[in-house]
């Protein structure tokens, strides 16, 4: 017998929003960007509200693709040449030593990977806002990159590239005294929230609005409960990374 059923559905760019930024950034309005695998799933907000969900075919496995095909190298290697190198500044030399296909081994430095790097991130830049534009919102808040692909070295610097637009990565944070009474939190826990990989976002998000949800529903009395289930997640993301 089916004994769980689905009660509620939530986008995942609304449950990154909900870890990534306040309300008073949504207040002013915002657009989350998180920046995934194979897509890059978006949401802006107006006055606190969520107004445009959108979705891009562009993601973190294309950025590693490109430079995989522009390299000649295996998909592993450029996995690795994204998080080391990835736009870093020309001004600042940085290289590394891989196998290339053929087993040779080459020198890659941060320009080369800069410039394949760079096509894909303004055109994921250009396709984001076309997704502003459409809903002819001020962003008081700006934009804020969210995800595994946004932990790219320097993406933010480049993604918006000669357009007057703020801005900034944003790791999630899961507050805690939201769903909790701070004194059930343990000694070494004296901050509001836990931060967590950028790379969790949308999973962090999805577990922070159903304990949310869980904890209106049954009040303080039983959010011990809750409290242990945070703990285990938190564990288990510590053990990921």
């Amino acid at each position: 017998m089916l004994l769980d059923l689905v009660s509620r559905l939530i986008a995942e760019p609304y449950a990154s929003a909900s870890v990534s930024v306040d309300d008073l950034k949504k207040d002013l309005g915002v657009v989350i960007a998180d920046i995934g695998g194979g897509t890059t799933d978006g949401i802006i907000f107006k006055g606190g509200q969520p107004i445009r969900v959108f979705t891009i075919n562009i993601g973190g496995k294309i950025f590693t693709n490109d430079l995989s095909i522009g390299l000649g190298i295996s998909f592993d290697e450029a996995e690795r040449i994204k998080v080391i190198l990835g736009l870093k500044s020309h001004e600042n030399h940085h290289a590394i030593k891989i196998k290339d296909i053929h087993g040779s081994l080459i020198t890659i430095n941060n320009q080369y990977a800069h410039e394949i790097l760079k096509a894909r991130t303004v055109e994921l830049g250009r396709l984001i806002l076309n997704e502003i534009e459409a809903t002819h919102t001020y962003l008081g808040s700006g934009v804020y990159l969210t995800g595994g692909g946004s932990e790219i070295s320097g993406i933010e610097n480049v993604i918006f590239k000669n357009n007057n637009v703020r801005i900034e990565k944003a790791k999630p944070q899961i507050p805690f005294h939201n769903i909790l009474p701070i004194t059930q939190t343990k000694p070494e826990q004296n901050q509001n929230s836990y931060v967590l990989a950028s790379k969790f976002a949308t999973v962090a998000g999805l577990l922070y609005l159903d304990l949310l949800h869980r904890h209106n529903l049954i009040g303080m009395n039983k959010s011990w409960k809750i409290n242990k289930y945070l703990q285990y997640f938190v564990a288990w993301v510590r053990e990921l990374s």
